[in-house]
């Protein structure tokens, strides 16, 4: 009785010890990164009645992320200040993330900090565990969808599939790519658990799927009604580039050896995890399957041009797989002293929170962003009056053309302003044209688009003004759908045409060969 005394309070020791480093490490390196202010925008926009649009009078989805934007605007009614809001959001899910790792998902002291220790030392987690973005709210809702796999894989009842697949769905509103990391298991689950075992009836998974995934379906119909898109326009933007498949798998292979390069950590410990996961079987094994599939799928897209931003979540997992399972006896001291040894390459910018101020972008188009803001954006670096209350005024309209920097750009600029997004990221028409130039000189995530002739006339004027005939006709029904009076039944035929593809676009050649193209300023 005393010795299990005496181990729950070392254990307890521990986590208390972690918990209060994990604190320390998330306040000296929080940041603010330049894709979150553009969310910042929106919800800005959103609180001061100009509706949750980055561009007012343009419904757009602009953000990638709803329920983080949900959670952001309701503490800022709170804070009256975003970034304040955006830092306490993010402190309190990587906490709580921590927490739930240690104390539910890991089968014991030794698996249980070596995960922890996994992400301490990453510099992919780190970077984004605290920089504005919805990484650590994603950290915390895979730990919680690993919790209800685990008690789905014990009890096949209706209410245990349905936290399951309820959980996968609210990941999807953090962020919808990541619900491949869940795919194999949930197939699984609908799959094996459908079938009839021997004396009973078959367990409804099909209902609990249904049931669970509410919350996302919801979404997606306000999306469709609202903004007249089912996706982020971002998800347009990114993915209807045009761009060869060939070449985004060499730039997906460029961000694989960049991570390599920079954080050689958390490709090795997430690669130990998928190899965890194959040995453990079971659930473990579908999660594994499913870590695989997002790197496949972050190299389809050709990566991302912030260095580790998108091997954050399958590590988080990796880690919760690393928890789950016993460390190997006799291989473990080769595989702590390389990990220790990695660590130590990362520790400067992650234990210590130092970081060497980069300000150029280099020839791979992929940057330290950290590294980039920090300086600027990082909670103990802004001046004290970025946490006073903000005010959100109209000024003089203008129409301003941008590509890169748009979060900062659109907080500078005011609500009265338009910012037309050449990379396509916020507005409608150019997220649905190619990128331009026959060997596009394209950075991932920044697929600048050739504007229309007649194009910025008509944003200025709030009339369509394009030149070219076939543009225009698809422009005019864009600007139906996200200018129009909404519940115009013209505007629910136009949504359907648009998403069923029905409508005729413009010559996509003509803007895939260039000329003309919007250069940003250096």
């Amino acid at each position: 009785m005393n010795k299990c005394a005496s181990t729950s309070r070392a254990w307890y020791a521990a986590v208390a010890a972690v918990l209060a480093l994990t604190l320390v490490q998330l306040v000296r390196t929080a940041w603010i990164c330049d894709d979150a202010a553009i969310t910042f925008r929106v919800a800005l926009n959103f609180l001061h009645d100009h509706q949750p649009v980055f561009n007012p009078g343009e419904r757009v989805q602009a953000y990638t992320h709803p329920l983080w934007f949900l959670l952001l605007s309701e503490l800022t009614l709170v804070t009256k200040n975003t970034f304040l809001s955006a830092h306490v959001l993010s402190i309190f899910f990587s906490m709580a993330a921590m927490a739930l790792l240690l104390l539910r998902v890991a089968k014991g002291f030794g698996p249980g900090v070596f995960a922890a220790f996994a992400l301490l030392a990453s510099k992919a987690h780190v970077d984004f565990a605290a920089s504005g973005l919805e990484n650590p709210l994603s950290g915390f809702l895979i730990l919680l969808a690993v919790l209800a796999a685990a008690q789905a894989m014990e009890r096949a009842g209706f209410p245990s599939l349905w936290k399951f697949f309820a959980t996968g769905a609210l990941l999807y509103l953090a962020r919808p790519d990541l619900i491949l990391l869940f795919a194999p298991l949930a197939a699984c689950f609908v799959f094996r658990r459908a079938r009839p075992a021997e004396g009973r009836k078959p367990v409804p998974a099909i209902f609990a799927l249904l049931a669970g995934a509410l919350p996302a379906l919801l979404w997606t119909g306000f999306a469709l009604y609202y903004y007249g898109a089912p996706f982020p326009n971002s998800a347009y933007a990114k993915l209807g580039t045009g761009i060869p498949l060939s070449e985004s798998l060499w730039r997906g292979g460029i961000y694989f050896m960049d991570s390599l390069t920079r954080d050689p950590l958390t490709l090795f410990l997430t690669g130990y995890g998928i190899v965890r996961g194959f040995i453990a079987r079971g659930a473990d094994r579908a999660l594994a399957v499913g870590i695989l599939l997002y790197l496949v799928y972050i190299l389809l897209i050709g990566g991302d041009f912030m260095s580790g931003r998108f091997f954050g979540p399958p590590l988080v997992l990796a880690a919760a797989i690393i928890a789950r399972t016993p460390l190997p006896g006799k291989t473990f001291p080769v595989l702590a002293g390389v990990a220790v040894l990695l660590a130590l390459l990362n520790a400067p910018e992650t234990v210590l929170g130092r970081l060497e101020r980069q300000t150029e972008v280099p020839v791979t188009g992929i940057t330290d962003e950290r590294a980039y803001y920090f300086h600027q954006s990082g909670l103990l670096n802004q001046d004290a009056k970025s946490f006073l209350p903000q005010r959100w005024r109209d000024g003089r309209n203008k129409v301003l053309t941008a590509c890169g920097g748009l979060g900062e750009k659109g907080l500078k600029a005011g609500p009265s302003a338009h910012i037309i997004d050449v990379c396509g990221l916020a507005d409608p028409l150019l997220a649905r044209l190619p990128a331009a130039g026959e060997k596009p000189r394209w950075r991932t995530g920044h697929f600048i688009r050739r504007m229309p002739k007649g194009y910025e006339k008509s944003v200025a004027a709030d009339a369509n003004l394009i030149k070219d005939k076939a543009t225009r006709r698809y422009y005019e029904s864009i600007r139906r759908i996200t200018r129009g009076p909404l519940n115009d039944p013209g505007r629910w035929e136009e949504i359907l045409r648009l998403n069923l593809g029905r409508i005729e676009k413009p010559d996509l050649d003509y803007y895939r060969r260039g000329g003309d193209v919007f250069v940003p300023p250096s």
